[in-house]
């Protein structure tokens, strides 16, 4: 029987196609509104299937029931190249009115296969029986998986001719002849080989979407754990940003009772004395607020060396209170000094031990402060033979636990905060900090 009537035992729908012939390659240039991907559009494919692992079944496919094969968008786009396209439709594709009804026919045998919730077989409007099965994933369809390009019977050349004066008015006159030529040679099925076509059709379709949506599960974790990782950054970030604003507000808060300690000795060397020494305590308290000052405006890394020069006048002030009952040595390791570390690093060190350390004692006591690189790590020490502490049950003050936070926030788990000290046997502070250096 004639495939362009029907044939009651085999549903064949007439032209699938219709509608205008505008060409929907110009589709794909389409921005869609909010920038998002629009499902089944060929961006989409591209984002969410692994098209060469879609061409290689659409290529098995093709090969085993002998049919022309091909993946579109739901409006009829190519996502993969054609398998085993007969000569004919590759011709006709040429003429781009041709290619458009090509086009527009997959997208309305997709459409009808969704209607219908089956595969669909119909004419397609260049005279071959083709088949179409929906791609549905997660409820949406967004694309179609097409074969076919055959023929139920063998058509006469005047059938042919007929056929090409009345639906192939792209190819007038003799532009038709070598279609025509093309069409006596499509292969012819029965109908057994329909059936199986359109059965694998389904299984093959079904495949294809469990390996979208399991493309589509596997993005979306990696989105969820892209989003966590950035939320838990951002988290991080504020804290550091907290921690550091804390820093800054410690550190625009000068010791009062070493200011005004220093203030009255100054007083009273101007008052019982002429000058020299007043005016170098006077220089050193200066250049120690200028460092102080100007350097928490800046980066929070600093050369050792310029720790060790504050620490001297930090001293130098000092020793104007303590006299003979405060000695005081430095020793700076080869290579260390120009090394970057956290800006007031030493003084809250150094402060405690006088404090709590020397201070008490009615002799005094002895401060050494040396700098070393050992085994590759820059060590840092502040020992005194003060009274000591009790260090394991002892509650560290506010600028040693200022020290330590700030080590952690600059170095992680990499630097060592460790603090050896006895009663009646002294104090000794160990900072270790993995090299730092900087261009100053």
């Amino acid at each position: 029987m004639n495939v362009l009537n029907g044939d009651p035992a085999f549903p064949v729908s007439p032209d699938s196609s219709g509608g205008s012939w505008n060409d929907p390659l110009l589709l794909l240039w389409k921005e869609e509104e909010g920038g998002g991907l629009t499902p089944g559009s060929l961006a989409w494919w591209e984002q969410v299937a692994e098209i060469a692992r879609l061409q290689e079944i659409q290529d098995r496919f093709a090969k085993i029931m002998k049919v022309g094969a091909i993946i579109t968008t739901t409006d009829g786009i190519p996502v993969t190249q054609p398998s085993n396209f007969t000569p004919f439709c590759l011709a006709i594709r040429e003429f781009p009115e041709g290619r458009c009804r090509c086009y527009e026919s997959d997208a309305a045998g997709g459409r009808r296969s969704r209607e219908v919730g089956r595969t669909f077989a119909y004419r397609c409007p260049h005279g071959l029986l083709d088949m179409a099965s929906p791609i549905i994933v997660e409820g949406g369809m967004v694309g179609v998986l097409l074969c076919g390009q055959v023929l139920l019977e063998r058509y006469s050349t005047s059938e042919v001719e007929g056929i090409a004066q009345r639906d192939w008015a792209f190819a007038p006159g003799r532009l038709a002849d070598p279609l025509i030529d093309l069409f006596l040679h499509v292969p012819v099925v029965d109908h057994h080989a329909v059936r199986d076509s359109m059965d694998l059709l389904h299984l093959v379709a079904s495949h294809i979407v469990g390996l979208c949506e399991r493309h589509l599960t596997e993005r979306r974790l990696l989105q969820k754990g892209i989003s966590l990782i950035q939320e838990q950054r951002h988290k991080e970030a504020l804290e550091r940003s907290l921690k550091l604003s804390q820093v800054k507000a410690l550190r625009s808060q000068l010791n009062p009772h070493f200011m005004f300690n220093t203030l009255n000795s100054i007083a009273r060397l101007a008052l019982f004395e002429n000058a020299p020494r007043t005016q170098d305590l006077t220089v050193h308290l200066a250049e120690y607020l200028r460092y102080v000052l100007h350097r928490q405006a800046h980066g929070e890394l600093v050369p050792l060396r310029m720790e060790l020069d504050c620490i001297r006048r930090y001293l130098a002030i000092y020793g104007v209170r303590f006299g003979d009952r405060l000695r005081a040595r430095i020793e700076a390791g080869e290579g260390t000094e120009e090394l970057l570390v956290p800006f007031m690093l030493l003084q809250p060190l150094v402060e405690n031990a006088l404090s709590h350390g020397i201070e008490p004692l009615p002799q005094g006591g002895e401060i050494l402060i040396r700098t070393a690189l050992e085994r590759g790590f820059l060590v840092v020490e502040v020992a005194d033979d003060g009274v000591g502490f009790d260090a394991e049950g002892a509650h560290r003050g506010v600028g040693m636990a200022n020290v330590e936070e700030r080590l952690r926030l600059h170095y992680g788990e990499a630097a060592r905060f460790e603090v050896d000290s006895a009663f009646g046997h002294g104090t000794r502070i160990r900072v270790v900090l993995p090299p730092r250096r900087g261009g100053w």
